[in-house]
């Protein structure tokens, strides 16, 4: 390892500190494909911590898919002229040269090479060898692409949903907490299961509710996904997908507060819909508005309500009910009669079959 503080006293090269990290590289006859590490020379001369003679070294640089791969030099020294280092855009010394020969006590500029591989040629001769550098390199690479969702299914009556995606994900990120269910109430998610998991991939997923859908439903489906770039870095993305279960049977019921009217009065009748997809028109018999209600009916006849009820997708559906008009009763006609009369027979009642009631009554019937 190196130790290094750099001084030039006439030629020479005083150098200490100290550098720990891990990826420590030394110049050698080698290619690698790590994304960034500490790069330093050979470290084989003598004393200890110099390049050695006769050096004819090429290190090689390339990263999978990398736009740019840079070092950057903290100290150098080398023998001026003869000993020197140079650069090259590619997998080889063949490749352009990006900069170079290089020797002294000063620091290269920033090393930039584009082709998605550098190399780099040391060169010492016979003589003097001195301690070399200390650099450290870096790569950029584009952010991983993450798959969409292409398809949400829900089935009425069922408490799952199938998710399907356009690539493979991994098994492991296929789990409850990186789903989430927004939208229509009433619904949880409370399993996810890859749809099958094959070489720990999988590009669909069945995803269980805590309850069965029921009615027509909108929902939002959130999937939070991290996946790593060529280098292991992790990035964060969010899928999202709208989908509806509009497959419910279209079903109506007529309400109403009550289905008798006794001497006239009123009802106020109502359309319970479910089902379709919840774009609902209403076509009433006697020409009430385009809406569920409720609707006040007053009537002193019997009436019969019917609607039909219609959705977006041309679904059709309706009831009907009945109300009963009842006519008041009749107590009888008004009579004339002394206190000292006695019992009196109540009678012209109508309908007949009722029951009086009030004070001085002894028989109701």
């Amino acid at each position: 390892m190196k130790h290094w503080i750099p001084t030039i006293i006439g030629s020479r090269c005083l150098l200490s500190g100290s550098v720990f990290a891990q990826g420590d590289f030394y110049m050698s006859n080698a290619t690698i494909n790590d994304c960034y590490g500490n790069f330093f020379d050979s470290d084989l001369g003598m004393p200890a911590g110099n390049y050695d003679h006769n050096e004819n070294l090429t290190f090689t640089i390339c990263v999978p898919q990398a736009t740019q791969i840079t070092m950057i030099f903290s100290q150098f020294c080398t023998e001026a002229v003869l000993d020197y280092i140079r650069f090259y855009d590619g997998p080889d010394t063949l490749s352009p040269l990006i900069f170079g020969p290089w020797s002294g006590g000063n620091t290269p500029p920033p090393i930039v090479a584009t082709s998605g591989c550098l190399t780099i040629n040391f060169i010492s001769d016979v003589s003097v060898a001195w301690t070399g550098w200390i650099a450290e390199f870096f790569s950029d690479v584009p952010p991983p692409v993450p798959p969409n969702i292409t398809n949400v299914t829900g089935t009425c009556s069922s408490n799952q949903l199938t998710v399907d995606f356009d690539g493979p994900i991994d098994c492991d990120s296929l789990n409850t907490g990186a789903f989430a269910l927004t939208g229509t109430p009433g619904y949880a998610i409370t399993s996810v299961s890859p749809n099958p998991c094959v070489n720990d991939s999988a590009t669909s997923v069945i995803i269980g509710l805590d309850n069965p859908i029921s009615d027509c439903a909108s929902f939002g489906l959130d999937f939070d996904l991290t996946l790593a770039d060529a280098c292991d870095s992790l990035h964060f993305f969010t899928l999202t997908q709208a989908f509806d279960v509009f497959d419910c049977p279209l079903d109506v019921d007529l309400l109403t507060t009550t289905d008798s009217l006794c001497g006239g009065g009123c009802a106020d009748l109502s359309a319970s819909v479910s089902g379709g997809d919840c774009n609902y028109s209403f076509v009433w018999n006697n020409g009430w508005p385009n809406s569920p209600g409720p609707h006040a009916l007053c009537t002193s006849t019997d009436s019969t309500v019917f609607v039909t009820v219609t959705d977006g997708q041309g679904l059709l559906a309706t009831d009907t009910i009945s109300i009963f008009a009842i006519d008041a009763p009749v107590a009888g006609p008004d009579t004339s009669v002394c206190d000292s009369y006695g019992l009196l027979q109540l009678i012209g009642a109508s309908p007949a079959g009722g029951v009086y009631s009030g004070p001085g009554i002894v028989s109701p019937t």
